[in-house]
């Protein structure tokens, strides 16, 4: 006999497919918002009361929102991870964690992104790495 799913469960299964395919934000620009591609997203970093979002087409964003606003934002997406109480980067786009100098990311773009020692940790649960 096959079993119907309940309610609950065919809600949270249209919720998670509804997250999967949501692949851009309205970001406020002025009196317009602005639509970007997540996957376009390379890191973004807090400017006091703003945000500057770098795209991989090393092009710019100064948003009048906080890094908090955009970490809630984006928690449901777990390529992005905040690194640092100033940076958020999409791990897509990390190529090299490096230990020395306090620790930070190389990214795609060359950029060096500091990270803490937590998010390292992290990071590197997440990581399969090649042992000895």
């Amino acid at each position: 006999m096959v079993r119907r799913p309940s309610r609950e469960q065919f809600a949270e299964l249209k919720a998670a497919t509804e997250r999967q395919a949501f692949t851009r934000i309205a970001v406020p620009v002025g009196q317009s918002l602005t639509f970007i591609e997540l996957d376009n997203i390379l890191y973004l970093k807090a400017e006091n009361s703003y945000t500057e979002i770098n795209f991989r087409d090393k092009g710019k964003l100064l948003v009048s929102r906080t890094l908090k606003n955009f970490e809630d934002t984006l928690q449901d997406f777990p390529e992005f991870m905040r690194s640092h109480k100033s940076y958020i980067v999409n791990k897509k786009y990390i190529l090299n964690y490096v230990k020395s100098e306090g620790g930070y990311l190389e990214l795609s773009d060359q950029s060096r992104i500091p990270i803490n020692h937590e998010a390292a940790e992290q990071l590197m649960q997440k990581m399969t790495i090649v042992r000895r």
